[in-house]
């Protein structure tokens, strides 16, 4: 990892990074520290994730569970020095976004409404709106189905299949289930998260 001093120290030596936190680049995660955030963490983590992926690991998922790993890591808490994973820090990225995904109760007028873009858009990478319109929209759909799956045990004992099988159509519906029918499975576990942050409670699943 190359660590800059602060937030305009990377952008000096990093020109162009645009609203980018960090970045991972072969073969270095970039990225800089900063004692006036709450968690000065969670973009090194998600960087450091794609990093371990890729070097490590040696998979190469689809965009939305590459994202979605890296995010399921980089938002969960630190408690007492350790990663608590799954435990999520409403101080992370995409977190703090969260009330503007499925902002009804109902699926098919939050899918109507553009709050909830189609989880096979979402797994086929095909099909969903303009991305540089939508990123944050993207990333909360990435972080959030990841979660569901890594988080309900049901689904958790198979998570690992899914991954090593690099997460598209095909190996989510053999490992996961027909993608219309865990839609609304996910779609609950999304609205159970935003009830959780709107009362102020641990953002942690069972």
């Amino acid at each position: 990892m190359k660590l800059y001093k602060d937030r305009k120290e990377f952008r000096r030596v990093n020109p162009g990074v645009d609203w980018a936190e960090a970045f991972y680049r072969h073969p270095y995660c970039q990225a800089y520290y900063s004692e006036a955030e709450v968690n000065p963490y969670h973009w090194m983590v998600h960087e450091a994730v794609h990093q371990l992926n890729n070097e490590v690991a040696h998979i190469d998922p689809a965009q939305w569970l590459d994202e979605g790993l890296a995010e399921y890591f980089s938002t969960s808490r630190f408690t007492r020095g350790r990663l608590a994973l799954g435990d999520i820090d409403p101080n992370t990225y995409p977190v703090w976004w969260l009330e503007t995904i499925a902002t009804t109760t109902n699926l098919d007028t939050n899918i109507q409404n553009g709050s909830v873009i189609p989880l096979r858009a979402i797994v086929s990478g095909m099909g969903g709106p303009l991305m540089r319109r939508n990123v944050n929209l993207y990333y909360l759909h990435w972080w959030t189905l990841t979660h569901f799956i890594f988080e309900t045990p049901k689904h958790r004992t198979n998570a690992l299949a899914l991954v090593s099988e690099g997460g598209g159509v095909e190996a989510f519906e053999k490992h996961i289930g027909r993608i219309e029918q865990i839609q609304s499975e996910w779609h609950e576990h999304v609205r159970g998260l935003k009830a959780e942050l709107a009362e102020g409670r641990p953002l942690r699943r069972p």
